[in-house]
C-alpha cells in the first residue's frame, strides 16, 4: 500500500511540476520575463508548497506508518505509555498531519488567488467584472484566514492538544479527522474557482479513515487543482504548436507530386506536341513559292517587251501585290492568289 502510494504521489508531483514549467515557458514566450505578473510568481511558490505537501503526505506513511492521535479507544489511550515508540509515532505523526493540512490549505488558496488574478487581466475594461474580481479577492482572503484558523486553533489552548493522545482530545480536535469541521470554509470561493473547490468533499471523507488516507486524497486533489489552474496559460502554447505542425505538414504534402498532377503534366506535354495554328499575318512556304514563280514570270515578260521596243527608252516598273482574306469561321486563313501589275512609262 505504501509503495503504491509512493509511486502515485511522486508521479503526480512530477506531472504537476511539468505542467507549471510549461505554463512558465508559455508566459515567457508570450510576454517575456520582464512582464511576468503576480500570478506567475505565485504559481512558482505554489510548486514549492506542492512539493512540501507531497513530502509530508509521503512521510506520514513511510516514517510514521500512518499513525496519529486518532482511531483509538479510551482504554488504548490510557494504557499507552508515553515512553513507548508507538506513543512517539502517534504524537509526531499528528504534528506532521497538522503541517500537511496547513500546506494543503495554503496550496489551494494560492491557486485560487492565481486564477482570480488571471481573471483580472482577462476582464480589463469590463466594469462589472472588475467589481466581481474584487469581491473574489476579498472572499479568498477572508476564507483563507478562517480556514487556517480552524486548522491550527480548532483545539483552542493549549496548542499541544492537536497531538494530544490522553485524554482523548475529541475527533474534531484530531488533525486526521478534523476535515468536516472546516469544510464550509473550503467551498466559499466556488463562484470564482469552481473546478478547484468542488473536490474538497473527497478529502474530507477520506480524512475520517486515518492520516494515510487523508494525505493520499490531499495529494490527488491538489494535483487536479494544479493542472486545472494552469490550463488557461498552457492552451495558447499548444495551439501555436499544433498550428505550426499542421501548416508544415500541409506544405510538405503540397510539395509532393501526386498522380493527378502527373496526368495533368502528361496531358500538357501531349498538348504541346500538337501543331500550332498559323498566324494570319505570316506567309506559308507554298505561298512563297507561288509568289516567287509569278515574280520571275513577270520579269521575263517585261524583258521580252523591252527587246521589242529597243528604239525607245522604256522603264519597266513591276509591282507585285499579295492579298489576304482572313475568315473567322474555324480559324481558317486562305490566301488569295497574287497578281502582277506592270507599269510602263515611256520617255
Amino acid at each position: 500500500m505504501a509503495d503504491k502510494f509512493t509511486k502515485e504521489a511522486f508521479t503526480l508531483l512530477g506531472v504537476g511540476v511539468t505542467v507549471v514549467a510549461l505554463r512558465t515557458y508559455a508566459r515567457f514566450t508570450m510576454v517575456g520575463i520582464r512582464k511576468f505578473m503576480l500570478d506567475d510568481y505565485l504559481m512558482l511558490l505554489a510548486v514549492v508548497v506542492y512539493g512540501l505537501e507531497t513530502g509530508a503526505a509521503y512521510s506520514v506513511g513511510a516514517r510514521f506508518y500512518g499513525l496519529a492521535n486518532n482511531s483509538m479507544t479510551d482504554e488504548q489511550r490510557r494504557t499507552l505509555s508515553p515512553d513507548s515508540p508507538e506513543f512517539a509515532l502517534r504524537r509526531d505523526g499528528s504534528k506532521l498531519q497538522l503541517i500537511g493540512w496547513s500546506l494543503y490549505t495554503l496550496l489551494l488558496w494560492l491557486l485560487k488567488l492565481c486564477i482570480c488574478i488571471f481573471y483580472t487581466r482577462l476582464t480589463v475594461g469590463l466594469q462589472h467584472m472588475r467589481i466581481r474580481t474584487r469581491i473574489g479577492f476579498i472572499l479568498i482572503g477572508v476564507t483563507y484566514v478562517a480556514t487556517i484558523t480552524a486548522v491550527l486553533a480548532g483545539c483552542g489552548a493549549p496548542f499541544r492538544k492537536n497531538w494530544q493522545i490522553y485524554p482523548d482530545p475529541g475527533s474534531r480536535l484530531s488533525p486526521s479527522e478534523s476535515g468536516p469541521f472546516f469544510v464550509a470554509f473550503l467551498t466559499q470561493t466556488d463562484h470564482c474557482q469552481p473546478a478547484i473547490s468542488k473536490m474538497d468533499l473527497f478529502f474530507t471523507v477520506a480524512g475520517a479513515n486515518g492520516a494515510q488516507q487523508a494525505g493520499s486524497w490531499a495529494v490527488r486533489e491538489t494535483f487536479v487543482a494544479v493542472v486545472i489552474g494552469n490550463i488557461p496559460m498552457i492552451y495558447p502554447l499548444f495551439a501555436r504548436t499544433f498550428t505550426k505542425i499542421s501548416s508544415n505538414f500541409s506544405a510538405s504534402r503540397s510539395s509532393r507530386p501526386s498522380k493527378r498532377d502527373g496526368s495533368r503534366s502528361i496531358s500538357l506535354k501531349a498538348f504541346s506536341k500538337q501543331p500550332r495554328t498559323a498566324n494570319p499575318l505570316s506567309v506559308s512556304s507554298s505561298a512563297e513559292q507561288i509568289i516567287e514563280a509569278r515574280y520571275k514570270k513577270d520579269n521575263a515578260a517585261a524583258l521580252r517587251q523591252g527587246q521589242d521596243s529597243s528604239s525607245r527608252d522604256i522603264h519597266v516598273v513591276s509591282q507585285t501585290v499579295v492579298g489576304y482574306n482572313t475568315r473567322e469561321e474555324g480559324d481558317r486563313h486562305d490566301m488569295e492568289g497574287g497578281h502582277s501589275q506592270c507599269v510602263i512609262s515611256t520617255t
